[in-house]
């Protein structure tokens, strides 16, 4: 597939459209988006047009009613923004502004020497009817920082509200030195006033090597996804309200979105701008892709598409993968689901997220004795505390979006699961509404039907909150528990009296470190393929906890059909 092709049908899936709309029609089209009047291509920065830049957007805060953010219009349903805008604990944006200039007059007038005075239209507000963060956006680096904003309504454009365009397939990579252009409404001149009328910046794109010496000391991280431009002006730049712009190029006199504002060190002291490359990189196509899973498709989607997309699934922060046991990151494993029972809010079974809708668990843990499963909690790390802090030497103090609670829509367990023996101890669970991903909840992966069978001795992974012995209290820490794999053979010895049949639909696993038991059942049993998660059992049964009896896990991938035939929209 083409760049172009793959983009369009990228933001198609992103955007949620019905499956018979062409993916071409999503993105405005090319004969009219990144237009302007012509003789505003020629406008000195500090006489700006009144109809200049018309796809420039305005973020308002709901309760000050103050523009917080700017973005752009990029089709006539979705606004391009930075994800940090949206942070509910600075922001609460509720609508959007179009087509202004002045932000203190709702009807603009210019005078112009050639022309008589030029108004332009009311400035039309609209309702945001739907945020949507890019999953892996991280908060404390700023990586990944891009959001689309779902409007109530279409938009009608006009000479003062249009479209911007975004990158052609086969744009050539901008040179270092390059002129771009931003606007927005940010702070302004040497005494970092809040400008009133929207404003040109003009910038000049410095190398990637240049960027990271002047972040190496600020907890910044400059990538392949960034780009980075200095100020020409020192009177003119970028600054506090400005996050979320778009970063610009003319190419023939039709604007393209090269980037958007993400972060800075102050204002207008000559130290670059970084900009997220959302539009130009392929990682935003592979985003982009990945997010037909969270945003949901039409019914008529294959089965295969609802399961979490492996462009994406399965990761986790890369220093997640190096900490020892007791020191578990607050964000490791963020598929781990905790299973919620009865207005006590006993957590008796944990579980995985596996796509934006469900969560995997064993049969056995959906309709228990005495117990009535009501909810799933999402991005839990301390079930003693709402919101978890923890401290970092490198990075400082990291603490996590509140847990999400999800209410239940369907359980189903497997058809052929048998109570006594625990035969096909597989289960799923349907939540009543769509998981928005983040550095705290991401699906894991299942694996692949021709992945090759794993051998005696692997080493393997499960999590969760269960009891860390026999007759002992429930941990309040999500816990890392390694196990060893061990061969079908000495597990059939080992339960060869317990009346429970190990079976080629099982996998056997001992503890090493810590243990499995109770309040574990449920959870996954994980391999690390290239620092890639997948589950490859969940936890079944056991005999105690903690001794030499291995625990007893279904295979999941002996499961894979029941799983992908019971998932729906």
């Amino acid at each position: 597939m083409n760049h172009l092709h793959q983009l369009l049908l990228c933001l198609f899936l992103f955007i949620g459209f019905s499956l018979k709309t062409s993916a071409t029609d999503l993105l405005a089209d090319r004969t009219f988006c990144g237009y302007q009047h012509t003789d505003d291509y020629t406008r000195p920065n500090d006489n700006i047009s009144i109809d200049e830049f018309p796809w420039m957007v305005q973020l308002v805060d709901g309760k000050s009613q103050q523009t917080r953010c700017s973005g752009s219009l990029i089709s006539n349903r979705y606004v391009l923004t930075a994800a940090h805008c949206l942070d509910p604990r600075y922001n609460n944006i509720t609508t959007v502004k179009l087509g202004d200039y002045n932000v203190k007059t709702d009807k603009d007038c210019v005078d112009h020497h050639l022309y008589e005075t030029e108004c332009s239209d009311p400035v039309e507000q609209f309702l945001v009817e739907e945020k949507i963060l890019h999953p892996f956006f991280n908060k404390m680096t700023s990586e990944n920082d891009l959001a689309l904003l779902r409007l109530s309504k279409s938009v009608i454009f006009s000479d003062y509200i249009r479209p911007i365009c975004l990158p052609k397939k086969n744009s050539s990579e901008l040179k270092v030195g390059e002129k771009l252009s931003t606007s927005g409404w940010g702070l302004l001149g040497t005494h970092r006033e809040q400008t009133d009328l929207k404003k040109r910046v003009m910038a000049v794109l410095v190398s990637k090597e240049e960027c990271k010496g002047v972040y190496k000391g600020e907890r910044r991280f400059i990538t392949d996804d960034h780009l980075c431009a200095s100020a020409m002006s020192v009177d003119s730049f970028t600054c506090n309200g400005d996050s979320g712009s778009p970063l610009m190029y003319s190419v023939k006199n039709q604007w393209e979105q090269v980037g958007i504002v993400s972060f800075s060190i102050g204002c207008g002291n000559g130290y670059p701008t970084v900009c997220f490359t959302a539009i130009a990189m392929c990682h935003i196509q592979h985003f982009l892709l990945c997010l037909s899973v969270f945003i949901g498709l039409t019914l008529t989607t294959p089965v295969k598409r609802l399961l979490a997309d492996r462009k994406y699934c399965g990761y986790q922060h890369t220093d997640d993968y190096t900490r020892p046991n007791s020191n578990i990151s607050i964000d490791e494993f963020p598929w781990m689901a905790q299973l919620v029972y009865d207005e006590s809010q006993k957590i008796l079974c944990s579980g995985s997220l596996i796509n934006n809708r469900y969560v995997l668990t064993v049969a056995h843990c959906l309709n228990p004795l005495h117990n009535n499963l009501t909810m799933v909690r999402l991005g839990d790390y301390n079930l003693k505390t709402e919101e978890d802090c923890i401290s970092h030497d490198e990075y400082g103090t990291e603490c996590s979006d509140p847990v999400q609670q999800y209410h239940i829509a369907e359980k189903l367990e497997h058809p052929s699961f048998h109570k006594r023996t625990g035969e096909n101890d597989v289960g799923l669970i349907r939540l009543a509404e769509d998981v928005i991903f983040s550095d705290y909840i991401r699906p894991i992966c299942l694996p692949r039907r021709n992945a090759p069978e794993l051998t005696v001795g692997e080493y393997l992974t499960t999590s969760g909150w269960g009891t860390l012995g026999l007759g002992l209290e429930q941990t309040d820490l999500k816990k890392r528990v390694m196990a060893v794999l061990v061969s079908k053979e000495e597990c059939m010895k080992m339960y060869m009296n317990l009346r429970k049949p190990i079976t080629d639909d099982h996998l056997c696993a001992i503890e090493t470190d810590s243990v499995t038991c109770t309040g574990d059942s449920g959870a996954p049993l994980m391999y690390s393929v290239k620092n890639q998660w997948e589950q490859v059992g969940i936890v079944s049964f056991g005999s105690g906890c903690g001794n030499v009896i291995p625990t007893v896990y279904s295979k999941v991938v002996n499961y894979l059909d029941w799983i992908e035939e019971n998932l729906h929209q």
